[in-house]
């Protein structure tokens, strides 16, 4: 492959957030509190990877 070519293919790229209380699925916090807004972040990133 000579310079300025690139590699032709599926990519995925995926964007997460650190599950931290307070931080995360924010919007959710008044129906699940903060750790609860948090674990479902965590739960959400493991079935997506």
């Amino acid at each position: 492959m000579s310079p300025g070519q690139s590699v032709q293919g599926d990519r995925l790229i995926v964007f997460g957030r650190y599950p931290v209380p307070g931080k995360t699925k924010t919007r959710l916090i008044p129906v699940l509190g903060k750790a609860g807004a948090a674990e479902l972040q965590r739960e959400i990133a493991e079935k997506v990877l």
